[in-house]
């Protein structure tokens, strides 16, 4: 599909292209573009503005590899793998799982690396 592109001049001297959609047959811009024209209705979709509409926000969180939180299990609990997690005593695993949750592990991580259920970590959580 081809669509034919004008230019237009900003403000600034910027030259800008401008698609013209009217011959697309997916799109009926003919309304909006009779009511706009067209060079308006480009500068409107490309105006800067600070809306974060859909801007994703990221937390300063940050996860746990699994090298980090099997350093974590041997030096803070001498737990090397899931067998040892095992034969822990209850408040060992739940100490462990606690910490591992307080540095950002995901409950299917410290999951697959305690051997521990879901439900379990999720009591936790």
């Amino acid at each position: 599909m081809a669509c034919n592109v004008n230019t237009i001049a900003n403000a600034q001297g910027t030259v800008l292209c401008v698609a013209n959609y009217q011959s697309d047959p997916l799109i009926e811009s003919s309304l909006v573009l009779e009511m706009t024209g067209q060079d308006e209705f480009y500068r409107y979709h490309h105006l800067n503005n600070d809306d974060h509409c859909l801007d994703i926000e990221t937390s300063e969180r940050k996860r746990l590899t699994d090298a980090a939180a099997r350093q974590i299990m041997a030096e803070e609990y001498l737990c090397r793998n899931a067998s040892e997690f095992q034969s822990a005593g209850k408040e060992t695993q739940e100490a462990i799982i606690r910490t591992l949750l307080e540095f950002g592990g995901s409950l299917r991580q410290i999951s697959r690396l305690t051997g521990a259920t879901i439900g379990i970590i999720r009591k936790h959580y």
